[in-house]
């Protein structure tokens, strides 16, 4: 009857059910005992096993099965432990992900090769959101960054400012928030037709002494003959050097916008770096013009 019972509880999935073999004698009894130690057994590493499982279903990823299990447990055991161990590396992986972009990095990614099948699904798919959302969020703050910088410009060119100050504030605004190194500004003069200097950023003795360019004479008046923007690298030798205490150097690019408002040509601003000027410096340029 004993017998019956366990076996039918087997089958039910209840392993904590026992016989009682102090109520055998002899051989019957053995039997019995040997039969509970069976089941406990089975019971400890099915109890270890759930617990884990219940566990990592709480959030805490970092349990293991630390008990010593033979044959077929063991290979359970592990497995629940590999899982656990995947589990816990996709956590570390989303946290660093998540730390480096509150920190300002978009450009962190997953490392995907770490992992297979629906993980390397997810890590992949985690992947391109973070690519969606670091072209937008570029997009924004490029927008964010040019419409601060015209509205700034529009700050310093309020009042009443004679054409020197206003030349003066202008260069000096665009020079220092494009990150430029040198900066000049030509105001057209109708009356002879000729771009006058009449103020600079960061300007030495022997660009001051070039006062003035005709229409198409060199860079600053071929922009303004145009009315286009010109984008140059790979200065001459000969080019106007960036000075300061310490030395010289040649700029790395030069951009120079032709300052034009209802197709009428009103100056030229040449703005100089020895890095390349982005993407967002030329829009803001080309933005410029009509509002200065």
């Amino acid at each position: 009857q004993q017998v019956r019972s366990l076996s039918q509880a087997s089958r039910d999935g209840d392993l904590r059910l026992r016989s009682a073999p102090e109520r055998l004698t002899g051989p019957f009894r053995d039997v019995m005992e040997d039969i509970n130690t069976i089941l406990n057994q089975a019971l400890d590493p099915v109890n270890a096993q759930a617990a884990i499982l219940r566990k990592m279903a709480e959030g805490a990823l970092d349990s293991r099965i630390t008990e010593e299990f033979a044959g077929d447990h063991a290979k359970i055991s592990d497995a629940i432990n590999k899982v656990a161990d995947i589990a816990s590396l996709a956590m570390a992986e989303f946290d660093a992900l998540i730390t480096a972009f509150e920190a300002g990095d978009y450009d962190r990614r997953a490392q995907t090769e770490q992992f297979a099948g629906s993980w390397k699904r997810i890590m992949l798919g985690v992947n391109n959101v973070l690519g969606t959302l670091h072209r937008t969020t570029k997009v924004a703050q490029s927008q964010t960054w040019i419409k601060t910088g015209l509205a700034d410009l529009a700050d310093q060119m309020g009042g009443d400012l004679g054409v020197g100050d206003l030349s003066h504030q202008v260069v000096n605004f665009l020079a220092r928030y494009t990150d430029a190194q040198m900066g000049t500004l030509y105001p057209y003069r109708q009356a002879d037709r000729t771009l006058q200097f009449t103020a600079g950023f960061a300007v030495g003795v022997a660009e001051r002494a070039i006062k003035r360019f005709a229409l198409g004479e060199g860079l600053v008046g071929q922009a303004a003959l145009d009315k286009k923007l010109l984008s140059v690298s790979q200065l001459p030798e000969q080019y106007a050097r960036i000075v300061s205490g310490t030395g010289e150097a040649i700029p790395r690019h030069v951009l120079v916008l032709p300052i034009v408002y209802e197709d009428q040509l009103k100056g030229v601003i040449e703005l100089a770096r020895l890095s390349d000027f982005d993407a967002n410096s030329v829009e803001l340029l080309t933005l410029a013009s009509d509002a200065i």
